[in-house]
């Protein structure tokens, strides 16, 4: 009965215990002393047997060698002797005829032992392959590995074709190798450069590929843009062309009905009448030259450098002039002798055009004195004066001095003017605190801040615009939701502004009512709790970004104090106030 043949795995498995066998005991003793494998288990320096044993166990392991325990056994195998100075692309060129010298099971276990990780890696795979040599004579293998180092030996000075070797250096012969392998460095150092000059020439080149396909790409887009905005202009056109039309035809149907109109009023003997009015019309025109002149120029300015201003006087101007025409034709409808059936499907005509531009420009609700008074004075108000109109229209509210529409309709003309305010650019800042200034400038685009809101104390601080007049209960809820909402609608559409409002409350959490706005809830107990959060918050801010000013927006002297020591700029909240 024969022996089953040992396989590869068998063949590793007795390289190893042959290196580890061929261990100094020095070698195995110091290295038992301070790898932490040999810390436990009863292992004395002096039994070495039993130290090779477990040497054996831990390179036998599947989960792989530790760095300390491969190097030991590198120093005892050929990685140490052959491998290690093998570049890896001669260990790949090499390999098939190394095995066939050396035996599979001496290279691979070399390989595995050496130090560079991709040749760790290239020895697992061939490994994994079947078989993992190639079949190579070994007569052809020394011939080739000759050839390969011959130049080498011959520099050495070895003679012969196996071994031993016997080395017959002379002075003559070393000094031509040494001239040989200096024009071989050489050339290798001009084709290097070459090299390095052929890639220095592909990064440009790419870098230029890359320039001109973000320049193709810009250029792209804007023949996008050109093309929307064309097509844009195409749309346009044909609606005032449409609208063009449009006005021809009433045009001429108010011609005619002007034209019937007059000839009905000399017909019926009213010449003297018309000649009267005519008369007082030129009079009054005379008296009144020179102020019409001033009004027309001041509007024509206004409507050159106010796009929204040119646009409502272009419809105004179509307005009064549509008003004038329906006055004429229902004067020559209650006075006509013989109406004809155009005049009053022109009127109706009139009346649906009129009743469209009222509703565009929002002219056709009626309006009180005091609305009237208060829009008129916010056409000029700057953002003190809007907060005093806002804090007037909501102390007038409960005596029902303005009707709900009223309201309304005051409350989105302030808003507008924020808005008209916040758009202007570059603006001078005038004489405020350097806070207020910090603030402004986050708010119009021309800087960055953070704004920081003490909740309940701000809260507190304007109880008059968050607590009804008469002092009826108001859930705390319900006045956090209410300046959480001012503040949304203030700061949201402005991202260079960040608010971050703290409140007091047991349970820590936070929420985002809007990007640019974060709630957060201190949780704990006890009182100032709100305080530390603030605190925390100013540091973490001062040391994100030292640049970006921290604003704290409150009444409490104390933490004022403190966010000022560690960086902070503080506002009162009677400052917020006027911003809401």
């Amino acid at each position: 009965m024969s022996d089953t043949a040992p396989t590869l795995a068998d063949a590793l498995s007795a390289e190893r215990d042959r290196v580890i066998d061929a261990l100094s005991d020095d070698a195995v003793s110091a290295f038992a002393a301070t790898d932490p494998a040999f810390t436990s288990g009863g292992f004395r320096p002096g039994n070495t047997a039993l130290i090779r044993t477990r040497l054996r166990v831990l390179a036998a392991a599947t989960d792989g060698l530790s760095d300390a325990l491969r190097r030991l056994l590198a120093h005892g195998s050929l990685n140490r002797t052959l491998i290690a100075d093998l570049s890896e692309s001669a260990i790949a060129d090499l390999r098939h005829d190394l095995a066939a010298l050396f035996g599979p099971a001496r290279i691979l276990l070399a390989l595995q032992l050496d130090e560079r990780e991709t040749v760790r890696e290239a020895a697992a795979r061939w490994l994994r392959a079947n078989p993992p040599f190639a079949p190579v004579d070994p007569a052809a293998a020394t011939a080739r590995l000759r050839d390969v180092f011959g130049r080498l030996l011959d520099a050495c000075g070895v003679a012969g074709t196996a071994p031993p070797f016997t080395l017959t250096l002379t002075r003559e012969a070393w000094q031509d190798e040494k001239a040989h392998l200096n024009d071989q460095l050489r050339d290798l150092r001009v084709q290097l450069r070459a090299l390095k000059d052929s890639a220095a020439r592909a990064v440009r080149l790419q870098k230029l590929a890359d320039a001109l396909t973000a320049e193709r790409d810009d250029l792209a887009a804007r023949l996008d843009a050109e093309t929307a905005e064309k097509r844009q202009v195409i749309r346009q056109r044909s609606e005032l062309e449409a609208e063009l039309g449009r006005e021809r035809t009433q045009r001429e149907e108010r011609l005619r009905a002007a034209l019937d109109s007059r000839l009905a009023s000399e017909f019926a003997g009213w010449i003297a009448h018309a000649r009267t009015v005519e008369a007082a019309a030129a009079t009054d025109v005379m008296r009144h030259r020179d102020a019409l002149e001033q009004v027309e120029h001041a509007l024509r300015r206004q409507a050159a450098a106010d796009r929204h201003s040119g646009n409502r006087a272009t419809l105004l101007a179509r307005l009064d002039a549509l008003d004038a025409a329906r006055a004429r034709a229902r004067d020559a409808l209650a006075h006509a002798l013989v109406q004809t059936p155009e005049l009053p499907a022109a009127v109706r005509a009139l009346d649906d055009e009129i009743q469209r531009i009222r509703a565009i420009l929002r002219i056709d609700e009626p309006v009180s004195p005091l609305e009237e008074t208060l829009t008129a004075r916010l056409h000029t108000a700057d953002g003190n004066a809007l907060y005093a109109i806002r804090s007037l229209t909501e102390r007038l509210t409960p005596f029902a001095v303005l009707e709900p529409g009223a309201i309304n309709r005051i409350d989105a003309a302030i808003n507008r003017r924020q808005a008209a305010l916040l758009s202007r650019g570059e603006m001078p800042e005038g004489k405020a605190p350097e806070p207020v200034l910090a603030l402004r400038r986050a708010l119009t685009g021309r800087g960055k801040a953070i704004l920081l809101i003490d909740g309940h104390n701000l809260l507190f601080a304007l109880q008059g615009r968050y607590m009804p007049p008469s002092g009826a209960a108001v859930p705390d809820r319900e006045k956090r939701s209410r300046m959480i909402a001012d503040l949304v609608r203030v700061v949201g559409p402005h991202p260079s502004c960040r608010v971050w409002i703290v409140f007091d409350g047991p349970v820590s959490s936070e929420e985002t009512p809007a990007p640019n706005v974060r709630v957060s809830y201190s949780g704990g107990v006890g009182e100032h709790r709100a305080d530390a959060v603030l605190l925390d918050d100013i540091r973490f801010l001062r040391g994100v970004d030292a640049e970006i000013p921290v604003i704290l927006a409150s009444n409490d002297n104390a933490l004022c104090g403190q966010a000022r020591r560690i960086g902070a700029v503080t506002i009162a909240a009677t400052d917020i106030g006027a911003l809401l």
